[in-house]
């Protein structure tokens, strides 16, 4: 799942700068501006999500995360040139929140149950894993997009960029969901307490 989480970041960061100058004719100084909420957000609502987490067990708050994050991806497949810059920074805020409270608790869990002599390969296991989504976020989502554009995303029009946008996130909310559900399933397990 942490995969998948970090290659819709990046397909976010890699395709949202495109979208932002080329579909709504934002100067470079906004598209920047416009780009800061994401990574500002996830920064602030890191501790949040881990005092969370803390409470209401990693699991739960990765599955939380998970929600918003979907719900993220799903708006991010509305964008539009009516709704410019707010469905945009709308979604994501949802993605970004949605990834602290995914990653925190995902990182706390995982280095929980790996043994002592085991915590530097984990360490580098959950590295690897946020390296192949961002790599692979940027690949697929960029490749996604260009087919829907119809592979010449230099001499796209907005409305096709716009197009694109939303096929390419249309996928990624489907493989979220898809992870969503998975991470329900992470629930049933939960040992009772008595």
């Amino acid at each position: 799942m942490s995969v998948l989480v970090y290659a819709v970041m990046m397909a976010t960061l890699v395709l949202g700068p495109f979208f932002l100058s080329k579909a709504l004719s934002l100067d470079t100084k906004m598209v920047g501006l416009v780009m800061t909420v994401g990574p500002l957000a996830a920064a602030i609502m890191g501790v949040p999500a881990g005092t969370v987490a803390d409470r209401i067990g990693a699991k739960l708050a990765m599955v939380i995360g998970l929600a918003l994050f979907t719900i993220g991806a799903f708006v991010m497949s509305w964008v539009s040139l009516d709704g410019g810059v707010a469905i945009y920074i709308v979604a994501i805020l949802f993605i970004s929140v949605g990834l602290a409270f995914f990653q925190t608790p995902n990182n706390t869990a995982v280095m929980a149950d790996a043994r002592p002599e085991q915590r530097g390969l984990v360490s580098g296991l959950l590295a690897l894993a946020r390296n192949l989504g961002l790599i692979t976020g940027a690949s697929l989502m960029g490749a996604l997009f260009a087919h829907a554009v119809g592979g010449d995303t230099a001499t796209a029009t907005p409305d096709m960029v716009t197009d694109g946008m939303r096929f390419a996130f249309r996928v990624a909310s489907a493989m979220a969901a898809a992870a969503f559900l998975f991470s329900l399933t992470t629930l049933r397990a939960r040992p009772r307490h008595a």
